[in-house]
């Protein structure tokens, strides 16, 4: 035997030894105060890959295998010259693991570190031998069993304030189709983590708060939904290090990232855990899927068992802890075990308190956060809910309060995330998939029609102004036509941002940059005032007929007692008040100290495509008239009025300065 040979047995005897001694009560108490002490103790726990001070641990869970041997390919890395993957793999040098007291094999193999390539051989009795990838491994490469060690304590993170989660502001986006269109001047190939921290100014610049990327983990297909591994980055969009480092450069703009993750199946094509340790009779998908049922997506994951409830809630680590991610979405968690969705939510409010955890579940409901233990639930039906008054306001007023308000259920404004232009599954187009309607503009005569546009600044403003955390899926600011998908015409176009204007053709460059204004004018707002973002909601004005609604958003500091009240008026239909006839909006009685109520967001302002004075930022400050305000009223708009405290200012005075530099800022960059 050689000396690596020696050390590797060695290893994995003390590991064994280890695992007998932690087995005792007296053991567990000691292993929990090491652990707290030796991040060893942790790696040795732990299975995968995992880098210890003298090399690193190995753990795999493959109870029908005969015999586990871990193969290690050539030496050390390389800083300066990458390991060339298009070349023939070197022949591995093989250390035959051992089966532990928790049925686990496992080893230990000194001087083995950072960058390093394995992967692991299954022998199956009869003689059958094969090669698996490592189901934890944190690098792979994409169509061959090679990992990567990846030690996640190289990377130096920069120092990050997570905003409470009222304030999250969300963009999601598609890594793969985000770059590359219409952009020559991107400079690195499209599609990859890298490219994707070039965009990050486009992002950042219209005060978005938090991004929600489509799943990052390696999958098949094209939206990342059908995952082949949970625990390592796409390979195609970059490694491990290119992501940390897209996580570190949001959080120095200060955005915060959430993943997505699809616990509930596997891939149908290239799926690494299929039959893993060779046992699957009767094609029951073997360790990870056997007894499991059709999701409607794919062969569901076996979630009675404990090591696969184990290893997919382990993305909980992975992600936020890892990689200092700040959320996680939960996708479709009607279609896995309730047990393991509540798995996930304790590791992540126990572990992890200060990150923010969102479920899709259909059908949708507060019990997604009272039973599930979420965060915030994933609003499905608010789409088509807006969808159904944009055309023309339908008389239904409830439906339109409940666009605005929490409904029944919610305690907090954080507890949904509403995205009624449409997320990833409206705006994007499958074949045979039932959503497929394209993004907002495209399904109201295009980005050429003007109802389209102000009917996105419409259901933008509803969003920013009311309760939930609003979302926007990448194109939606700059009114982008057609349907998104991986297609090279169907991804963020880059090009509408530089369009030449042909006069009764198209305006160009401007409905994008009109568009880009009116968002950052809104979530620069919403994140402004805390009565939009963590304030009450209270309805002091319904008319029924015209789709008008207005609400006090409230807020009191219960630290500093500083208050805020702002009026929200938001008017769904086409009817429209001018100086000529000021619209009486019913606020209630006039407070103590109340100076006056300023504009501070106007969803119809010139500089967003809407027109001159169609609101009533050139009135100043108004004075209530009894219980009434009386105020100009744009069609299809939100309005956001700011209540002043003090004396009665003089006519015509702008208080709020915040707004004027936001009016300023919104003018600017449409010029």
């Amino acid at each position: 035997l050689s000396a690596n040979d020696f050390i590797a047995q060695a290893s994995a005897t003390e590991a064994a030894d280890a695992a007998a001694v932690a087995a005792t009560p007296a053991g567990q108490a000691a292993s929990a105060q090491a652990s707290a002490e030796h991040p060893d103790s942790i790696a040795r726990s732990r299975l995968g890959a995992n880098v210890t001070s003298i090399g690193t641990h190995f753990g795999v869970w493959a109870p029908h295998a005969e015999e586990m041997t871990l193969c290690i390919y050539g030496g050390a890395p390389d800083p300066l010259r990458p390991f060339d993957r298009d070349a023939p793999l070197p022949e591995p040098t093989r250390y035959p693991m051992t089966r532990g007291d928790d049925g686990n094999w496992r080893l230990e193999v000194q001087q083995v570190g950072h960058g390093w390539r394995y992967n692991y051989e299954v022998s199956m009795p009869g003689g059958h031998v094969f090669t698996r990838r490592d189901p934890y491994a944190r690098e792979a490469e994409f169509e061959t069993d090679v990992c990567y060690i990846w030690d996640p304590t190289r990377f130096a993170w920069s120092p990050f304030q997570r905003r409470p989660k009222e304030e999250y502001v969300i963009y999601q986006l598609h890594v793969g189709t985000f770059t590359g269109r219409n952009d020559p001047s991107l400079g690195t190939d499209p599609g990859t983590f890298v490219a994707l921290v070039r965009k990050l100014d486009h992002i950042a610049s219209m005060g978005f708060t938090a991004i929600q990327l489509l799943p990052t983990t390696e999958f098949g297909g094209a939206w990342g939904y059908n995952p082949r591994m949970m625990h390592n980055v796409h390979g195609p969009y970059g490694s491990p290090d290119d992501f940390a480092d897209f996580i570190d450069a949001a959080h120095k703009r200060g955005i915060a990232v959430f993943v997505d993750v699809a616990l509930h199946h596997g891939a149908a094509n290239g799926n690494s855990l299929w039959e893993y340790d060779g046992w699957g009779p009767d094609e029951n998908g073997g360790i990870y899927f056997e007894r499991s049922g059709d999701t409607g997506w794919g062969q569901g994951f076996a979630f009675w068992k404990g090591e696969v409830k184990s290893y997919l809630a382990g993305v909980v680590d992975t992600w936020l802890g890892e990689y200092n991610v700040d959320g996680i979405r939960i996708d479709s968690a009607h279609s896995m075990s309730p047990d393991l969705c509540t798995e996930v939510t304790r590791r992540c409010r126990e572990n992890y308190p200060d990150r923010f955890v969102v479920a899709e579940h259909n059908p949708e409901g507060a019990f997604v956060v009272h039973d599930l233990g979420a965060d915030s639930v994933w609003l499905l039906s608010g789409c088509d809910d807006a969808a159904d008054m944009t055309w023309q306001y339908n008389g239904n007023f409830d439906q339109l309060e409940y666009m605005v308000r929490l409904k029944g259920g919610y305690g907090g404004n954080a507890q949904c995330v509403k995205y009624l232009l449409g997320s990833h599954d409206q705006c994007g187009k499958r074949p045979g998939h039932s959503h497929d309607l394209g993004h907002w503009v495209s399904r109201f005569g295009g980005r050429g029609e003007w109802r389209a546009r102000a009917s996105a600044r419409l259901w933008w403003g509803v969003m920013c102004a009311g309760q939930g955390l609003p979302m926007m899926f990448m194109g939606t600011e700059v009114h982008q036509d057609g349907h998104w998908h991986t297609g090279e015409d169907e991804k963020f176009d880059w090009g509408l941002l530089n369009m030449i204007a042909e006069k009764g053709v198209d305006n160009g460059a401007l409905y994008a940059k009109q568009g880009m204004a009116h968002v950052k004018a809104a979530n620069e707002v919403r994140v402004a005032h805390k009565a939009l973002t963590m304030g009450n909601y209270t309805r002091t004005h319904r008319d029924d007929n015209n789709g008008i609604l207005a609400c006090e958003r409230y807020h009191e500091d219960p630290e500093t007692g500083e208050k805020e009240r702002m009026i929200v008026v938001v008017n769904a239909g086409d009817g429209q008040w001018d100086a000529d006839g000021l619209y009486g909006i019913a606020i209630g009685n006039p407070w103590e100290n109340c100076a006056g109520f300023e504009e501070v967001y106007n969803s119809q302002s010139a500089e967003f495509g809407g027109w001159e004075n169609s609101g009533n930022k050139q009135r100043g400050i108004i004075q209530q008239d009894n219980d009434q305000l009386m105020i100009q009223i744009p069609k299809m708009s939100v309005q956001i009025f700011k209540m002043h405290w003090g004396e009665v200012p003089p006519q015509g005075v702008v208080l709020d300065e915040n707004h004027a530099k936001l009016a300023a800022a919104a003018a600017q960059s449409i010029s």
